[in-house]
C-alpha cells in the first residue's frame, strides 16, 4: 500500500466521505434527482480527446478517440454509482486515460438511473447499447467494462448476450450484504467510502425489490457460462469483500480464465483512482488487456 493511497485514505475518513449523504429519504431523492443530473461530459475530456456526443434510445452517448482516430478497437465503460448517480470525476479520468492509452473507441453512455429508473430498466437498455456498438465492431474486437453498479451491469450484459466480448472487466462489483454474517458487518464498518444507506437506497430504489440474493443485483449469482477473459479488480478492505471469493470461485468453475488484482487494505474502487499509484498500475493492467 503505497503513502499516497494511506493519506488518501485518511483524508476520506477524516472528512467522514461515507455518511454524506446519509439524509431523510425524500430529501436524499431531491436532491440526487436535481443535483446529480449531468448531460455532458466535463471540457478537459473535449480538449485532450475527439468527442463525439449521440442520443440513443433518450440517453447521452459519448464516444471518445484520440485526436489521431482510433485502432479498430471498442470499450464499452459503464460508470458506477449505486444506480442512481452519475459518473464522478475518477470516472471521468480514467475513460480518457483508457482511450490516450488503447487507441480504441470508448463508449461512454450515461444510461438510465434510479429512482427514473429500475436496475432491470438500466440493463435493458444496456443490452439495446451493446447491440448498437456491435453493428460498427465485431465483438472480439470490445471490451465491456464496469465499476460497482456498472461492474454488476457488466456481468449481467456479458451473462446475457450470445455475442460474448472480447474480454470483461470488473471493478469493486456488488456483490452480498448479509448482515448476518460477521465478516460482512466488520468489512462495513470498515469501509470508508460505501454506507448501509447508499447500499439501502439502491436496493430499494434501483433494485426495486430484486433480493440481494439475485443475480441482478449481486454479481456473485451472475450465470458465468461461455464468460470470457475477465479481470477483477477489488480492495480487502471494502464492504464486499467478504463475498469476493464466492465470485471468484464462480467464475473460476465456469472455466473463464480469470485474473484477480486485490489491493490489500484498499478501498472499494480504488482501481479507478488514478492519482495514487496502485490505481496507475491497475490502469496499465487494463490497456494491455483491452489490447492483447
Amino acid at each position: 500500500m503505497s503513502l499516497t493511497y494511506k493519506l488518501v485514505d485518511r483524508v476520506i475518513r477524516k472528512k467522514g466521505l461515507k455518511h454524506r449523504y446519509d439524509m431523510p429519504e425524500d430529501e436524499f431523492l431531491n436532491y440526487i434527482k436535481t443535483k446529480e443530473r449531468p448531460s455532458d461530459l466535463p471540457k478537459f475530456m473535449y480538449k485532450s480527446l475527439r468527442v463525439k456526443k449521440t442520443v440513443f434510445e433518450e440517453r447521452p452517448v459519448f464516444r471518445l478517440t484520440r485526436k489521431e482516430g482510433s485502432n479498430g478497437r471498442a470499450v464499452l465503460f459503464l460508470h458506477g454509482g449505486g444506480g442512481m448517480f452519475p459518473p464522478t470525476i475518477f470516472h471521468y479520468k480514467l475513460a480518457q486515460r483508457l482511450t490516450q492509452n488503447t487507441g480504441a473507441e470508448l463508449f461512454f453512455p450515461f444510461y438510465p438511473l434510479a429512482p427514473e429508473a429500475t436496475a432491470d430498466e438500466s440493463a435493458e437498455w444496456v443490452f439495446k447499447a451493446y447491440d448498437e456498438v456491435l453493428k460498427e465492431y465485431g465483438a472480439d474486437k470490445v471490451t465491456v467494462i464496469g465499476d460497482s453498479a456498472g461492474a454488476l451491469l457488466t456481468a449481467r450484459l456479458v451473462s446475457h448476450t450470445k455475442n460474448k466480448p472480447h474480454g470483461a472487466v470488473l471493478i469493486s462489483p456488488v456483490t452480498g450484504t448479509d448482515n448476518s454474517d460477521e465478516a460482512y458487518v466488520k468489512a462495513k464498518e470498515n469501509d470508508v467510502l460505501l454506507s448501509e444507506f447508499i447500499i439501502g437506497m439502491s436496493a430499494k430504489h434501483w433494485g426495486k425489490g430484486i433480493p440481494l440474493s439475485d443475480g441482478r443485483m449481486n454479481a456473485e449469482y451472475t450465470d458465468f457460462t461461455d464468460f470470457p477473459p475477465t479481470l477483477l479488480f477489488y480492495g480487502t478492505g471494502e464492504m464486499f469483500a467478504p463475498h469476493i471469493d464466492r465470485l471468484i470461485a464462480n467464475i473460476k468453475k465456469s472455466g473463464a480464465h480469470l485474473k484477480v488484482y486485490a489491493g490489500k487494505g484498499m478501498c472499494h474502487d480504488w482501481a479507478i483512482i488514478s492519482s495514487i499509484p496502485e490505481g496507475r498500475r491497475a490502469l496499465r493492467h487494463m490497456c494491455k488487456f483491452i489490447n492483447k
